[in-house]
């Protein structure tokens, strides 16, 4: 309801912050994974892997799934 309060029915904006907080979700994850500095590699693969492929892509896909994100 927030996104429609401020963008009204502008899909591209409803899509860009489902991007974004998906952005921010592989943010999360490389940072709680790489506390330790020889485990840096190892966090940035798998927050990549997450980034580009995550468990479900219709929350980033569709607008209506937000309730995944």
């Amino acid at each position: 309801m927030i996104d429609c309060q401020l963008f009204g029915l502008n899909a591209g904006a409803h899509h860009l912050v489902s991007v974004v907080l998906h952005a921010a979700a592989a943010l999360l994850l490389f940072t709680f994974c790489g506390n330790r500095p020889m485990h840096f590699w190892a966090s940035a693969i798998s927050a990549a892997i997450f980034a580009i492929h995550p468990l479900r892509v219709e929350s980033v896909a569709w607008i209506s799934e937000r309730k995944d994100v």
